[in-house]
């Protein structure tokens, strides 16, 4: 329905019938019933009854469907932003169970392709630093015209399944053309993913799992060392405690690298002392906290 001014006899468009396949995307269209609601844990046959108080209508055909996985492609049209239609959900390719990426889209400037794709070549995910939870490419391009496609559009990204922290050491990654930049972003304990909004420009993105430093410890007498290869980009603060009941900031640092990074107590306690590391993400995002002991 939301291409009906654009097929009817009156449109000001003039498409031919590959133009017209093109709007749907390789979907027959038709009304979604999910039979899962029935019950039954699988079926054989569907019988339809017609009912007296409904007349007129037809029925062509049943279609069984999936759920579209990160590698397919949807459309998106004006008419889907102003009747609330606007959400394009993607599941993960190697379990359709669970999701990977959304878009809720607020506005799009005309009908266009969303394409999504696995994302998994070494050279682009090279520079990434942690664990790669989800990586994929997202874009919108005009389907009937050479025209650029505006739009704004709420981003959710999971984690996948194997994920069970608090979002606090997750960092969501976008590809600038250059080098990954870092984008703002809120985690959902309810829904277990990671929300970008407002989004006006889409890429390649990554949801990373930053990993927590190990530490080597050192004593001279006169300081305590602490050495690690960093998260970049996150601050890394050097903490003690004696009791564990309070801890004392002693040294931080916030490296743009993964050089190995040397952290000095030069006032250490008399009797020794227990040292943390606290890493935070940067941009007022929640903190991780990360720690390796040593004394």
């Amino acid at each position: 329905p939301e291409f009906e001014a654009l097929l009817n006899a009156g449109s000001t468009v003039s498409l031919s019938a590959a133009d017209a396949i093109d709007l749907y995307m390789g979907s027959g269209g038709g009304t979604g019933f999910d039979l899962a609601e029935s019950g039954f844990s699988a079926i054989q046959y569907v019988k339809v009854e017609g009912l007296s108080e409904y007349s007129g209508g037809e029925l062509d055909a049943f279609s069984a469907v999936r759920p579209m996985v990160v590698g397919d492609s949807l459309s998106i049209a004006p008419a889907n932003i102003a009747k609330g239609t606007s959400a394009l959900c993607f599941q993960r390719p190697d379990s359709a169970e669970d999701e990977a990426i959304a878009l809720d889209l607020a506005a799009v400037s005309e009908v266009a392709r969303v394409s999504t794709g696995v994302l998994s070549n070494p050279s682009v995910l090279g520079p990434v630093n942690g664990r790669v939870l989800t990586a994929a490419r997202v874009e919108l391009a005009p389907i009937l015209s050479d025209n650029t496609v505006t739009f704004a559009t709420d981003l959710r990204v999971w984690p996948g399944g194997s994920y069970a922290g608090n979002g606090s050491d997750l960092d969501l990654l976008f590809w600038s053309g250059t080098e990954w930049t870092r984008a703002a972003f809120a985690f959902e304990p309810l829904t277990a993913s990671v929300v970008a909004r407002g989004l006006t420009n889409l890429s390649n993105l990554v949801l990373v799992q930053a990993l927590p430093p190990q530490l080597t410890v050192a004593s001279t007498g006169a300081e305590t060392q602490v050495r690690f290869a960093p998260v970049p980009g996150w601050e890394h603060a050097l903490e003690r405690t004696s009791d564990f009941a309070s801890w004392t900031r002693v040294s931080e640092v916030t490296p743009t690298d993964t050089q190995e990074v040397l952290l000095q107590d030069n006032d250490p306690l008399v009797h020794g002392a227990f040292y943390r590391l606290r890493v935070n993400r940067p941009s007022g995002q929640v903190a991780i906290k990360m720690e390796d002991r040593g004394k």
